[in-house]
């Protein structure tokens, strides 16, 4: 487990990104969420599903819930469920 940036983002198309924002980030078929410490990171994660959306995701509201966080390689970053509350689409 690590401490994360207060601030992850998420890289995902229009079709989907209402229903993140009702039920949360969930690994679907990964063993992990998978979250970017940039936002161009985030955007190439995206590109081929669609019109891309950058989620953004408040880290320090999903610990305070028990959300564990990992620390991966190249600003990447897993967890598990990602509630609702704690994703933002600006």
């Amino acid at each position: 487990m690590a401490k994360p940036p207060a601030l992850l983002f998420h890289g995902t198309n229009t079709k989907v990104s209402n229903i993140i924002l009702a039920e949360g980030l969930k690994p679907m078929g990964r063993q992990y969420v998978h979250l970017s410490e940039s936002l161009d990171f985030a955007a190439l994660a995206e590109k081929r599903r669609g019109e891309l959306v950058i989620l953004h995701v408040n880290t320090e509201l999903a610990l305070s819930l028990g959300v564990s966080f990992y620390l991966a390689n190249n600003g990447v970053w897993l967890s598990d469920f990602i509630p609702p509350s704690c994703i933002l689409m600006k």
